[in-house]
């Protein structure tokens, strides 16, 4: 259905931005099999990332939509301004960074950046982060799943250390980059290339059941199996709250220490309704 949606699709925005026409890179049905296929990926748990085809993704985006207006539809040059805006807008929705975005698309991916198209990329990945921050989809009001607050200042012997990093860091992926690109030669050479399917499965298996891999954590004795207790002086009005952002079916209710009932999600159900004069049958958990 869609050939063009398979790799991470930035050398060929690059090669589409640099004056070249690729039919079909950015069309609809790439957009589709894409965005589906990239949730299926990264799902899988596969060590594969999101970043290079969110750039594609916003890229295609961008693409269609400027099959709306005659002025970008008639107008290759109008399109790849477009184009530079997407990638922008990609870039920041992966990373939740905006003036990232707009880098990586004036360093990257753009041969040709006026000033015009830095302010359209900015104003694009300014919205493009504003709208993810605006969904919350990660529960934590960030553009990120995992982030780090400081709290102190850090010392100028801490650069020491930062320096050996980024330098090992730079090696490393000098290396990497040379063995991508000599496995990329050898995979053209032989007859896996041939069969991408048994490919995908081969790297499933490996990422699934590394050889020699740790077993599994044994946590039980560092966690708290007991069920969630509230003392009998808590609000009502606390424990719906509790119900209802942990997702709980039952809740203790304790009194210095001992047990004195249990309170379940259709107790917390009828007083609502009471509350509310309702049918408790009607009231639904989020």
């Amino acid at each position: 259905f869609a050939p063009y949606a398979c790799g991470s699709g930035i050398p060929e925005i690059k090669t589409i931005l640099s004056g070249f026409i690729i039919r079909g890179y950015l069309g609809k049905w790439t957009l589709l099999i894409k965005t589906v296929t990239l949730v299926l990926a990264v799902s899988s748990g596969l060590s594969l990332g999101k970043e290079g085809p969110l750039v594609h993704v916003a890229c295609c985006c961008g693409n269609i939509l400027c099959h709306l207006f005659t002025k970008y539809r008639k107008n290759e040059a109008k399109r790849r301004e477009v184009l530079s805006a997407a990638a922008a807008a990609g870039v920041s929705v992966a990373f939740g960074a905006p003036i990232g975005g707009v880098l990586f698309s004036l360093e990257e991916v753009s041969y040709y950046f006026p000033l015009k198209t830095l302010w359209s990329s900015f104003f694009a990945a300014l919205v493009a982060a504003f709208t993810l921050r605006s969904i919350n989809p990660f529960g934590n009001s960030r553009l990120v799943l995992f982030y780090v607050e400081f709290h102190s200042p850090w010392h100028l012997l801490e650069l020491v250390p930062f320096v050996l990093l980024g330098i090992f860091g730079g090696l490393w992926g000098a290396f990497f980059i040379r063995s991508n690109i000599a496995w990329c030669r050898r995979r053209k050479t032989t007859k896996l290339g041939r069969y991408p399917v048994l490919e995908v499965l081969g790297v499933t298996v490996l990422t699934a059941l590394p050889p020699g891999s740790p077993s599994m954590l044994k946590l039980r004795s560092l966690l708290d199996l007991s069920p969630f207790t509230v003392t009998d002086q808590t609000p009502m009005e606390i424990v719906v709250d509790i119900f209802r952002k942990l997702g709980l079916r039952q809740c203790l209710v304790t009194h210095n220490g001992k047990l004195l009932g249990i309170i379940t999600k259709k107790d917390v159900l009828k007083h609502i309704a009471q509350m509310a004069n309702q049918d408790p049958d009607s009231i639904l958990f989020n």
